[in-house]
């Protein structure tokens, strides 16, 4: 079969709902033609449906370079490596492709959206408005500008949102970002409506559910979370949802309901172990040091994140040796361990070690030093704060009115998979 034979075939099968047998036939036209650039576009293509972005990356990159002069390949390797955040790798690819680009609204919208990524506010502003230049009604390219907007504090964030949803009245994410600018402007019972009209239609969705505790929070609810419960109940299998309940209330220093929480899921969920971690931790931050006791006693969980907050753990029941000994594991498996490092530092502190010294009290470990020109920066710096902040929705992970601090927490690793998300359409040629 020639090439384009091998192709049709397993986009065929692709199309029947065999993609399993789509890769093996791909797999199969590989072996007989190794370096052909559209072979390995289509296999990229396919892996990117099986969720594979990483292995999708590198198949779209191999095309890339054996068929220099042509930018599909390019773009879709960018595509794949902003959906695993490896934004600046991304534009890298896209950077040769550059002055045609600019007269493509799909490598405009491509870049536009690996600019931002990688925190480049104004550049993807800039490729976002010259892929709408060229297509006014770029789905994507709408999206990603609304998002920008909000994003930089842009006063015409709704109205960016209004119109990206008249072309994909569908995507949850724009719903949430119209709802984010509604909160901004003022119209609370508006943005209320949005988030909880998602939470009832994708109850298994993080970013929804952490949106509505935001506003049930910033408007003085005592039981912001309230809705998590409901949404476990409709999706009892799906154990992310409490792990993201958890999260919220452990950081917001809720640690004994996050406990409480995390225990019911150990069992619902007794065959994932890192509730009982999360149950442990928590009863220790509450207070209850015996209640955490109990559990890491029984808990079967052989990770480095164990040991350290077992560590932590140790240290407040002043078992030195015990935590010293948990913690030698966690530097073993991670050297440059920040929060070991700081466990550290506290055991040496407590058992007058010197090198606590050694850690903490080095010549020329912290400077002070002056801010130049404070008095011309702070005066132009201090309005565009204001500025933004005014224009800008409240973080979602954050409760900047109620003054709790952050919704989210490291301490609690929230999630339990990564491989769910909001559907969404890709198309059989290119994958965006």
């Amino acid at each position: 079969m020639s090439v384009q034979q091998w192709c049709d075939r397993a986009l065929a099968a692709e199309r029947a709902g065999n993609l399993d047998d789509a890769r093996k036939i791909i797999a199969e036209a590989m072996a007989a033609y190794p370096d052909e650039a559209p072979l390995l576009n289509t296999a990229g293509n396919l892996a990117m449906h099986a969720g594979e972005q990483a292995e999708a990356a590198r198949l779209f990159g191999r095309a890339a370079e054996l068929s220099p002069g042509s930018p599909e390949f390019a773009m879709n390797q960018a595509i794949a490596l902003s959906s695993i955040k490896q934004h600046r790798e991304a534009i890298q690819s896209l950077e040769p492709y550059e002055e045609a680009g600019r007269g493509d609204s799909r490598y405009c919208s491509i870049r536009g959206t690996a600019e931002r990524g990688a925190g480049h506010l104004e550049r993807a502003r800039q490729w976002y408005d010259t892929a709408l230049s060229l297509a006014p009604r770029h789905a994507k390219a709408l999206h990603g500008r609304a998002r920008v907007a909000i994003e930089r504090g842009e006063p015409d964030a709704r109205q960016r949102f209004d119109r990206a949803l008249a072309v994909n009245n569908g995507d949850a994410d724009l719903w949430l970002g119209r709802a984010q600018s509604l909160d901004v402007e003022g119209d609370k019972r508006g943005a209320r409506e949005i988030a909880e009209a998602l939470v009832q239609q994708a109850p298994y969705w993080d970013e929804g559910l952490r949106f509505l505790a935001q506003l049930r929070l910033a408007e003085g609810e005592e039981d912001f979370t309230s809705h998590y419960g409901k949404a476990a109940r409709k999706v009892p299998q799906d154990p992310n949802i409490p792990a993201e309940w958890v999260s919220v209330l452990a950081g917001l220093d809720f640690a004994e309901q996050a406990a409480n929480v995390a225990a019911d899921a150990r069992e619902r969920f007794p065959a994932i172990a890192h509730f009982g971690l999360l149950e442990a931790i928590n009863a220790g931050f509450a207070g209850d040091d015996d209640r955490a006791e109990r559990v890491f006693a029984t808990l079967e969980y052989d990770i480095p994140d164990r040991y350290l907050h077992e560590t932590r753990h140790r240290i407040r029941r002043g078992e030195l040796d015990k935590a010293e000994a948990l913690l030698e594991k966690v530097l073993r498996h991670d050297p440059w361990s920040i929060s070991g490092w700081a466990l550290q530092g506290i055991l040496w502190r407590m058992t007058d070690d010197e090198r606590s010294a050694w850690l903490h009290e080095q010549a020329g470990l912290v400077t002070l030093l002056p801010l130049v020109d404070e008095g011309t920066i702070l005066s132009e710096a201090i309005p565009l704060l204001h500025r933004l902040h005014d224009n800008s929705p409240l973080p979602l992970g954050q409760s900047l009115r109620g003054g709790r601090g952050e919704l989210s927490c490291n301490r609690c690793s929230k999630g339990i998979a990564s491989d769910r998300m909001v559907p969404s359409s890709t198309s059989g040629r290119s994958v965006t």
